[in-house]
């Protein structure tokens, strides 16, 4: 792990170092200008807002940001890299001090719509993470987000997978940020991988969406039905069926995603979905639906993870999706196991994820 004066060093050649191992797609920065790429378009999004970037480098993203419009704050505790990134943003505010030591005081009197973390957090201890966390939670405005680029991975499995893999290139020093166990503290976190070493992990402040699990019998249970039956969806209506008669087993449950009294999608958690018995695979997540006027919000990627947490709670170890769609559960977090064929007659992705 470099220290300042490392960092000093390394950061006239920075960029140049990570753009080689993201090209070539090695450990640790394969999926690097994904991660990035991705924060960017969260955050351009939404016009004209203050962005805090904790540990902002040479400036490689917050100077597009900060060309789009926005405002930007920033810590980092390397004085080349802040004098590097000052000269691409010279309205920043930027401000030279460890992480790992605390936020310097000038960031502690804002409210932000943004809290940016590329590539710094494998730097802080996990209890330090929490708190920074817990820190960044308070300083932002209502609905504002926190978003961290960084090397991770969903599981425990995955990292050890990915040690292995790399041998010796593995860095020992560096405490890599595992989002099922940091969703211990952060329930409501989600992660969209970007490669087999990296990802994006999102919080929000409370923006009012909740989700929900219910079952037969709960308050909620032919509000949501009668949602499913009226969607523009045809599986819809099949849904709204099965539960209004009795098709669901005592612990099999319905995601639902509401704000307020509205639902604004659901996905349910059985054990074997449009999969034929024989097959052996169980249990699924399926039915996801968001309504069209709510997409773009990440609501498919709440209810995806509120049904994962339910299967955990039971003792399961991986949960199983069907769909025809390209590109997009790979996400979050589900890998492609083969195409089969359904008890519709419908020939479909396998995808699993584990927990």
């Amino acid at each position: 792990m470099l220290d300042r004066k490392g960092f000093d060093l390394w950061a006239d050649g920075y960029d140049a170092a990570v753009g080689l191992s993201d090209e070539d797609g090695s450990y640790p920065f394969a999926g690097y200008k994904a991660v990035l790429g991705e924060i960017y378009r969260v955050i351009m999004e939404k016009p004209g807002t203050s962005v805090l970037d904790l540990g902002f480098g040479t400036g490689t993203l917050t100077s597009r940001l900060y060309e789009g419009g926005h405002e930007i704050y920033g810590q980092d505790f390397s004085g080349r890299m802040l004098e590097i990134a000052s000269g691409k943003m010279p309205g920043a505010h930027l401000y030279t001090g460890d992480l790992a030591e605390g936020l310097v005081p000038q960031l502690l009197e804002n409210r932000y719509d943004f809290a940016v973390a590329t590539y710094s957090f494998h730097h802080l201890t996990d209890e330090r993470k929490v708190s920074l966390i817990r820190q960044l939670l308070d300083l932002l405005s209502e609905g504002g987000m926190i978003l961290i680029g960084d090397v991770a991975f969903e599981t425990e499995r995955e990292l050890d997978i990915c040690r292995s893999q790399a041998g010796e290139e593995w860095d020992d020093e560096e405490i890599y940020i595992v989002a099922s166990e940091l969703r211990k503290e952060f329930p409501d976190l989600m992660f969209e991988t970007k490669s087999f070493c990296a990802g994006v992990l999102t919080l929000r402040k409370e923006d009012g969406i909740r989700t929900d699990v219910i079952k037969e019998g709960d308050g909620l249970w032919e509000t949501a039905a009668e949602y499913a039956s009226g969607v523009s969806w045809k599986a819809g209506p099949y849904l709204a069926n099965m539960m209004r008669t009795g098709q669901f087993k005592d612990w099999e449950r319905v995601i639902i995603a509401r704000e307020g009294d509205e639902i604004l999608g659901f996905c349910d958690f059985t054990e074997y979905d449009d999969m034929p018995q024989e097959k052996g695979y169980s249990p699924f997540i399926g039915f996801v639906f968001v309504g069209e006027q709510h997409r773009g919000r990440r609501i498919s990627q709440r209810m995806i993870e509120k049904a994962c947490q339910y299967a955990k709670s039971l003792g399961y170890s991986a949960v199983y999706l069907t769909s025809t769609e390209k590109g997009l559960y790979e996400k979050y977090g589900f890998v492609k196991v083969s195409e089969e064929d359904t008890v519709f007659d419908t020939h479909e992705q396998l995808f699993i994820r584990s927990i």
